[in-house]
């Protein structure tokens, strides 16, 4: 009978009862069972405003956690602090040894204007007694809460456009980065600031501005990569001038066609969403063709363009499609 009893509260711990909870279209207030606690993380796997907080004390996280919580110690005299300073727009799936400290929490969190969390009910002790998993490893995670294929866009000429965005550390160690991709040449600029570091669960906001000086379009692939992993951006604008002197012909967005990378240094990628891509040709500033191409899937050569400022001429369906390139050795 006693063993019966144990195999009853751990499938009611497991899920197979639901709870009652709190949920609309912009919250989730709920007190969820492990079973469902594991099917939360994997449903948020690529969530990067998901977070895991385990609210035990670093003696007992330290060893034993699940894959990638961080930690805010509930003993803590900074506790309260440490709590209302993170994001509330993200979701917190929140856990104790037991359940005790993670209700008290829960009900804080929501007298904070918190609008997403869960309380795992049973605590990390009913999560192993069902057998899932946990690690005593550490690692961060690079994940972009932004959209990585920015909207295009036209810019007036003499106008700067500010396009805002926004990364995160999903995981719990320390994310540092190590390179981003230089503007320099380009119309485009950025406040990115490579000696910031991210703990687990903070965000980091920057800007790339575009100031464009004529009516063709600047693309770039804006590269970040750390010890977190790498993320790209695709940023496409395209000047527009004041006196009304714009051909519709050279910036046709119906084929969203992408040249990368940018700058460049050997080969280029031509993408034009499914359609195909009858000729490249390659002009100097001053107008003159130094080269044509037919891609080679998706792909040209440039290794033997000298470094400085080019435009690319892309022919879609019978639609020019300018952009500029920059090639750097």
């Amino acid at each position: 009978m006693k063993n019966l009893c144990k195999i009853i509260l751990l499938l009611t711990f497991a899920g197979f009862f639901a709870p009652a909870y709190s949920q609309s279209n912009d919250t989730l207030l709920a007190h969820y069972y492990v079973g469902q606690c594991d099917s939360l993380i994997l449903a948020n796997a690529y969530n990067p405003d998901f977070v895991i907080m385990d609210i035990r004390t670093p003696l007992k996280y330290i060893p034993e956690h699940l894959t990638a919580a961080i930690n805010r110690d509930y003993y803590s005299p900074l506790f309260n602090t440490w709590i209302d300073d993170l994001p509330r727009h993200k979701l917190y799936l929140i856990h104790c040894r037991s359940g005790g400290r993670s209700a008290i929490t829960f009900d804080m969190m929501v007298e904070m204007n918190f609008t997403k969390v869960v309380n795992m009910l049973g605590g990390i002790l009913v999560w192993k007694n069902l057998g899932l998993p946990t690690t005593s490893e550490f690692a961060p995670l690079l994940m972009s809460v932004s959209d990585t294929i920015v909207t295009p866009d036209t810019i007036a000429i003499g106008d700067i456009d500010t396009i805002a965005l926004t990364i995160t550390n999903r995981a719990n160690d320390t994310l540092v980065f190590n390179t981003i991709s230089s503007l320099t040449g380009t119309e485009f600029t950025t406040n990115f600031n490579t000696s910031t570091t991210l703990m687990g669960a903070d965000d980091y906001n920057f800007s790339i501005f575009y100031e464009p000086g004529d009516e063709i379009s600047d693309s770039i692939i804006f590269l970040i990569e750390s010890n977190g992993g790498d993320i790209a951006f695709y940023i496409e604008r395209t000047g527009l001038s004041t006196t009304g002197i714009y051909s519709p012909e050279y910036h046709n967005s119906e084929y969203n066609v992408l040249v990368y990378p940018n700058p460049a240094k050997q080969r280029l990628n031509i993408f034009a969403g499914g359609y195909s891509v009858d000729e490249v040709v390659i002009y100097s500033l001053t107008g003159q063709n130094v080269m044509y191409a037919r891609p080679d899937k998706g792909t040209i050569n440039i290794s033997a363009l000298q470094a400085g400022m080019y435009i690319v001429e892309v022919m879609v369906e019978n639609t020019r499609i300018r952009q500029k390139l920059l090639v750097h050795r």
